[in-house]
């Protein structure tokens, strides 16, 4: 899977789109349902594979785990994209207000909560890299 930003204009997009399975973390809670109850076994002991320096708080919802990326929303009204394998920034971009809870990906677009906003809900494409609708 690729990555990138187009050329300077802080605009996020994955270049080959993202694989969906069932096991991904898609939405907060993974489920519908808000399960929050991992596809396959956790096995303790855990310990951290990485950490991310995000430069603000995140809201209440949880990060977002699709295919090889790892995606979290921040106070400071950025959506960040990590390899999910290594913590290595990939790519992120500002919507301007508070994401106060998570966003929701749904195949190849991401539909992101804003707070403080006239219009507090974006659709975002991934794969193109621009905003589909602001309501």
């Amino acid at each position: 899977m690729g990555l990138a930003l187009s050329g300077g204009c802080n605009a996020l997009r994955v270049a080959q789109g993202i694989r969906m399975d069932s096991a991904d973390w898609s939405m907060d809670g993974r489920t519908a349902e808000r399960s929050s109850v991992a596809a396959g076994w956790v096995i303790p002991p855990l310990v951290s594979a990485w950490e991310a320096d995000l430069g603000s708080g995140v809201g209440g919802g949880s990060p977002l785990a699709a295919d090889s990326f790892v995606i979290v929303g921040t106070l400071r009204g950025e959506v960040l994209v990590f390899q999910a394998s290594t913590g290595k920034r990939l790519g992120g971009t500002s919507f301007g207000d508070a994401v106060p809870g998570s966003p929701v990906l749904e195949g190849s677009i991401i539909y992101i909560p804003l707070a403080n906003a006239q219009e507090s809900l974006v659709a975002y494409d991934l794969a193109g890299g621009k905003i589909l609708w602001r309501r």
